[in-house]
């Protein structure tokens, strides 16, 4: 059940130079997101780590697992050495069983459990990896594009929709639809959405990485929060949160996100960033047959029954 509040709690915000926070608890008994923001340096450059964490609501040590995860993710990447998707992975990898050891010792909190997505860059170089739902977008010259996979339901039924298996309206509605498929919890992690290869960055570009309490916002909300004409980083992302909070939704779940803007007047590096690579999931959707249609809608509804089980 959640406690109404009697007035939209105000975003908590800080700002480090390149970047800002922001969270809200909404309509929840307690916080369960984390959020981090922390510089560094690799090779003689300066860097930025963004990380969100977003416990696992209904599970017990949701917020502890989040913050742990959180905490321990930061301190392995910072004493990792390597690429920085290597880095990022070992720094998954100790969060992990961090996450593990405190879940065996003490049995009440067996199931805790939180999603993670971080967000490093270096230069003109976006680097992510992310596990979960929670959300990486990227604001460019006014267009809004997701970056990193959605580790829930989501996705399947919207592909079971484009092959003529699922109505729209019983995706929408189906009530496994946030249910997660790879998570971090005691259990091994089932899918890991970390490229290789970075995403050339380009001046005026902003990078959002923000918990699942913002994705119901409208894309145009996004949008007009972060339009450069918005002001600072940090007022930006004030405006972001007080669009949310302005829809009043009496389900609103805890909200957090992390800012981090490329100035639009920058070094030759940045102006030579290249464009974005969509993640569409047009490409799981051309038909070449009704034998090959059949064989992926099996494996996905395998998949997805191996994945709940």
């Amino acid at each position: 059940m959640t406690r109404p509040s009697a007035s939209p709690p105000q975003p908590s915000q800080a700002e480090v130079p390149g970047g800002a926070v922001a969270q809200i608890l909404g309509q929840r008994r307690q916080q369960e997101d984390s959020l981090r923001l922390t510089g560094f340096t690799s090779g003689g450059s300066r860097g930025l780590l963004a990380l969100v964490c977003d416990g696992m609501g209904g599970h017990p040590g949701g917020d502890r697992a989040s913050g742990l995860v959180a905490d321990q993710f930061i301190e392995h990447f910072l004493n990792a050495s390597g690429t920085m998707p290597e880095r990022l992975r070992r720094a998954l990898t100790g969060a992990h069983e961090a996450l593990q050891q405190a879940a065996s010792a003490n049995p009440a909190l067996e199931d805790m459990g939180t999603t993670l997505v971080a967000a490093c860059v270096v230069g003109a170089e976006l680097y992510w990896l992310s596990v979960g739902d929670s959300l990486l977008w990227l604001l460019r010259q006014g267009q809004l594009q997701r970056l990193n996979e959605d580790h829930s339901m989501a996705p399947v039924f919207e592909r079971l929709v484009a092959m003529g298996e699922m109505s729209a309206t019983a995706a929408e509605q189906d009530g496994q639809r946030h249910a997660l498929r790879s998570v971090v919890t005691r259990q091994p992690i089932h899918r890991v959405d970390g490229p290789e290869q970075p995403l050339r960055l380009q001046p005026g570009d902003a990078v959002l990485v923000a918990s699942d309490g913002l994705g119901d916002l409208a894309a145009e909300d996004i949008i007009a929060a972060l339009a450069p004409s918005a002001g600072n980083t940090e007022q930006r992302l004030q405006s972001l949160f007080e669009r949310l909070q302005q829809r009043q939704d009496p389900q609103q779940d805890n909200a957090s996100a992390v800012l981090l803007e490329i100035p639009p007047h920058t070094d030759s590096a940045l102006a030579t960033g290249g464009g974005i690579t969509p993640r569409s999931p047009s490409r799981w959707l051309h038909p070449i047959g009704c034998i090959l249609v059949a064989l992926i809608l099996f494996l996905i509804v395998t998949e997805v029954v191996g994945d709940l089980q």
